[in-house]
């Protein structure tokens, strides 16, 4: 709780006298048994006129001063009311209502007790009053004011500080620490001058090289989509060409495919001639060609075909003797000629040539791999040199090759 008091604790003026010079009279009479006088009525009558002059006049305070209980308690009261008190309590227990005079002036120190209670009272009700008063609308108005234009304030500081960081990052020469300007020399201006020549050069060379690199991606990324479009072309037209050459050897199949043999085909052509022709050729070279396929050529787009044949041997002279066979695949392809190089771009630089590859000689008898020669390898020979070949396999076959009586000069030539 906090009590009001005054902030210099003078005695209000009243008449030009102040309350201590109006209570000396009232302290005086309270000295002591010996020494009070009965007050008359005269003085009782002036008494409670200047009472009630108390009370009509206004006193005069001084600033009101608010202050912690601990203070208050600390406060004493005034001597004189202490003294008017404590005597006034000391002779109605000693008088014991055997004095009348000193009775009325008791009854008078009381009334001014009681004055200076209700006198405390008013101010600690106005003060009271003081600190239950609200804030005016313009007060509220000021204080908010105040906040914004404080926020406002915050706000621009922000603002200036970021813009002249801003200013420092893109202007070193206005940094903190130098000045607004800068005075440079004409040589200092020179070489910074031909410093950023420099560089705006080397941004240009930068930017023209980057637009060269640039064309030339995109002229490559054309290049790449014709030559696409080109090998999509040429796609659909070798695809076009296999499924001619398909239909077409559907409709004409292999020879040998057209007559009866031991081995279980099947006759499949009309033309009985042509069976005829096929029968006649394989007893004359003891050659079977069971199956043939068609594949692309290596150069200027020349068709090569693949032959799988089977040689048969039979000793007319001994018919104990068993028959011998050779499995093997005869392609018939172009090869660069001798000298020649690529890229091809013309047939007279190819050489029509025969590639020859044995199969299954693992199911053979070593004996009979032996009597082979280089017939059990892999070579390459020219195609006018078939018949060459055709005899010397007659030759190996039969064992007549490889003793020594042959002349050397009849064998296949090999090219590689």
């Amino acid at each position: 709780m906090t009590r009001a008091r005054g902030g210099s604790k003078k005695p209000a003026v009243v008449n030009g006298r102040s309350n201590a010079q109006a209570a000396a009279p009232a302290t005086a009479a309270a000295k002591g048994k010996g020494k009070a006088k009965p007050t008359t009525k005269p003085l009782a009558k002036a008494s409670s006129s200047r009472q009630k002059q108390l009370e009509v006049e206004e006193m005069e305070v001084d600033p009101i001063e608010v202050l912690d209980d601990d203070e208050m308690d600390m406060e004493e009261p005034p001597a004189g009311l202490v003294r008017a008190i404590n005597n006034a309590t000391g002779w109605s227990k000693k008088s014991n209502g055997k004095a009348p005079a000193k009775q009325r002036g008791d009854g008078a120190s009381e009334e001014r007790l009681q004055q200076a209670h209700r006198h405390i009272e008013d101010l600690t009700r106005q003060l009271e009053e003081l600190n239950q008063v609200r804030r005016t609308e313009a007060e509220q108005l000021l204080e908010r004011m105040e906040a914004q234009y404080q926020a406002q304030l915050q706000a621009k500081e922000g603002l200036i500080q970021d813009l002249t960081m801003q200013l420092e990052r893109e202007h070193p020469l206005l940094r903190p620490g130098k000045g607004a300007f800068e005075i440079l020399t004409r040589e200092e201006a020179s070489r910074e001058m031909e410093g950023l020549q420099k560089q705006v050069k080397a941004y240009k060379e930068a930017v023209r090289e980057r637009e060269h690199r640039l064309k030339s991606m995109e002229e490559e990324k054309e290049t790449l989509k014709q030559a696409q479009n080109d090998l999509r072309v040429e796609l659909q037209l070798e695809v076009e060409r296999a499924n001619a050459l398909a239909a077409k050897a559907q409709q004409r199949p292999p020879p040998t495919a057209a007559r009866p043999r031991a081995g279980g085909i099947l006759p499949s052509s009309e033309d009985p001639k042509i069976g005829e022709v096929v029968r006649f050729y394989e007893d004359l070279t003891n050659l079977l060609v069971p199956n043939m396929k068609l594949q692309p050529g290596k150069h200027l787009g020349l068709d090569e075909w693949s032959l799988n044949c089977l040689y048969t041997h039979r000793d007319v002279a001994n018919k104990d003797v068993p028959t011998k066979s050779l499995n093997f695949t005869l392609r018939l392809c172009h090869d660069i000629r001798s000298g020649e190089s690529e890229p091809i771009t013309s047939k007279d630089q190819l050489v029509e040539s025969v590639h020859y590859t044995p199969h299954e000689l693992e199911k053979e008898t070593e004996e009979f791999r032996e009597a082979l020669k280089f017939l059990k390898d892999t070579f390459t020979f020219e195609r006018d040199q078939l018949s060459l070949f055709l005899r010397t396999l007659h030759d190996y076959m039969s064992g007549e090759g490889g003793d020594g009586d042959g002349d050397e000069e009849d064998d296949v030539e090999v090219i590689e």
